[in-house]
C-alpha cells in the first residue's frame, strides 16, 4: 500500500537517469522515505527501427564497437529494472542489504550545440560531470571507472569521450591535483547487451553494482582498436 509521489519520465534514453535524479531529490526533500525506480524497453513497433536505420544510427556491422575504429551505430535491445532506494541511514538501522551508495546526481541539456539526438555536446557533457562530482566532493584522482553510454557511433563516442576527459582535468585543476596517465577506466553496457534505450540508465548502475560485488572493472566487449580520432595522450 505505498503512496506518494507517482511519476511517469519520459527523457528518451535518459529517461530511467532522470528518474534515479528525482527519486535522490524526492528522498532527499523528505517527499518519499522510499523509492522504487524503474525503467522498461520493449521492442513492439517496426517504426523506430526504420527511423534509426534511415539516419543511420545502427550497427551496420551487427555488433556495437563502443569507442573503437569500426564503430558504425549501436543495436536496439529490450530491458526491464527496478532499483530500491531509501536514505542510507535508513538502509543500515533496517538492516537491508545495501548494494551501492549515490553519492549525488546531477542533469543538464544540450542546448543550442548538440549536434543531434545521438551526439551529446561535450562542453554541456563535462559540465554535469563536473558539478556532479562537485556536489559530491569527489577527489577526480580518486575516480577508478566510468560507465559511460558508449553508443558505438564515433560522433557520439567522441564527444562522451572527450567530455568524461575535460571534465576530470577541469576538476583537477580546481582542486591542484594530479591526474596519473590511465588511472581511470572507462566501460560500457552497450555491446554486451544492446541499447535499453529508457532502461539504460538503470542498466549502467547495475553493472556498476555488479563491478562491486565481483571487486573487477569489466572491459568493453568485442573492443579491439580505439577509434583514430580518439585522443588518447594524457
Amino acid at each position: 500500500d505505498f503512496n506518494g509521489p507517482s511519476e511517469v519520465i519520459e527523457a528518451q534514453c535518459a529517461s530511467s537517469a532522470l528518474a534515479l535524479h528525482r527519486a535522490v531529490q524526492s528522498l532527499r526533500s523528505g517527499d518519499a522515505d522510499c523509492c522504487i525506480v524503474a525503467g522498461a524497453t520493449l521492442l513492439l513497433r517496426s517504426e523506430p527501427f526504420e527511423v534509426l536505420q534511415a539516419t543511420g544510427q545502427l550497427s551496420a556491422e551487427g555488433k556495437v564497437d563502443s569507442f573503437g575504429a569500426n564503430a558504425s551505430g549501436h543495436i536496439r535491445s529490450e530491458g526491464a529494472i527496478a532499483l530500491v532506494l531509501k536514505p542510507l541511514c535508513d538502509a543500515v538501522q533496517g538492516k537491508d542489504p545495501i548494494h551501492a551508495v549515490i553519492r549525488e546526481t546531477a542533469v543538464n541539456f544540450n542546448g543550442r550545440d548538440g549536434a543531434s539526438i545521438a551526439a551529446p555536446n561535450p562542453k554541456r557533457h563535462a559540465e554535469v560531470i563536473a558539478e556532479c562530482y562537485r556536489r559530491a566532493a569527489i577527489n577526480p584522482a580518486h575516480v577508478g571507472t566510468i560507465e559511460a553510454q558508449g553508443m558505438g557511433n564515433a560522433l557520439s563516442d567522441l564527444a562522451e569521450w572527450q567530455a568524461i576527459n575535460r571534465a576530470l582535468m577541469t576538476l583537477a585543476r580546481e582542486q591542484g591535483q594530479d591526474l596519473k596517465e590511465a588511472s581511470c577506466a572507462v566501460s560500457t553496457l552497450k555491446p554486451l547487451i544492446g541499447h535499453m534505450e529508457a532502461a539504460s540508465g538503470l542498466g549502467a548502475v547495475l553493472k556498476l553494482i555488479h563491478s562491486f560485488n565481483s571487486d573487477q572493472i569489466f572491459p568493453i566487449t568485442n573492443f579491439d582498436t580505439p577509434h583514430p580520432d580518439l585522443d588518447t595522450d594524457n
